[in-house]
């Protein structure tokens, strides 16, 4: 059985996704910057690479059925501008060379819905059509991923079979890294006594895996686009919500 290729396997999303593949029967390939203990006891073929280092790429991408690209930055911090560049605007293109060389299938790209864009209106919602907004090229996080899925959509103008994913806020357990739930957490433990106006469209990471599966099974064209977000909330709503939870 040829396997499938997953990078950034080893986060908060990533592990989600790695689990149901294998549940679904899958061989499962993943591309690891470091040893990690996250697949101990698993079935799960294991190469040293990195998105960022082209050279590795090739014996990852060799053979493989299709590829999950999850491998990315997230970070709004001026220092971490040129990272944001290497890996989700370059990565993706050495990333998609090297599936696109080695006969790959489908890869399947993981975006935000920070690449959409923000509405000014919770009532007219962004949708997978609509024009990235002007004012947000000035977030860097946003801008990343805008410019990841430029790098798709010229790869799928020449042939390639690329959908994108993009996911809200996520949401669930098993975020490793703290992420996104540090903020619940902190809510939680009393740390965060104070909220924002404006709100956020969430999802719970489970569902995501599930739609990630679902976009590489599609007959859909290369070049789909799915927005994965469950409900948009304020952030007032919740933080009620978490310390209703709390009691």
């Amino acid at each position: 059985m040829s396997p499938v290729l997953v990078t950034g396997a080893t986060g908060f999303m990533g592990r989600h996704l790695v689990s149901r593949l294998l549940a679904d029967g899958r061989a499962v390939r993943v591309l690891e910057r470091r040893p990690s203990d996250a697949f101990d006891g698993l079935a799960v073929e294991r190469v040293t690479g990195d998105v960022t280092q082209p050279e590795t790429l090739a014996a990852a991408c060799a053979g493989a059925e299709s590829v999950f690209n999850l491998a990315g930055v997230l970070s709004y911090d001026a220092k971490d501008e040129a990272r944001l560049q290497a890996v989700n605007v370059d990565g993706l293109q050495s990333l998609l060379s090297a599936a696109r060389q080695a006969g790959s299938g489908r890869v399947v790209q993981v975006s935000s819905v920070a690449a959409v864009g923000y509405t000014d209106d919770p009532a007219r919602p962004q949708n997978e059509d609509s024009a990235f907004p002007e004012g947000a090229w000035r977030n860097r996080y946003a801008r990343s991923k805008r410019l990841g899925e430029q790098v798709v959509e010229r790869a799928v103008a020449e042939g390639q079979d690329v959908v994108m994913v993009c996911p809200g806020f996520l949401l669930g357990p098993g975020d490793v890294n703290r992420i996104n739930t540090f903020v619940v957490e902190e809510y939680l433990r009393g740390f965060l006594r104070t909220t924002v106006t404006g709100g956020i469209s969430s999802v719970d990471v489970r569902d995501v895996a599930d739609l990630e599966i679902r976009a590489m099974e599609s007959p859909a064209a290369g070049g789909r686009r799915y927005i994965a977000t469950d409900e948009y909330l304020l952030r007032a709503e919740v933080a009620e919500a978490l310390l209703e939870e709390l009691g």
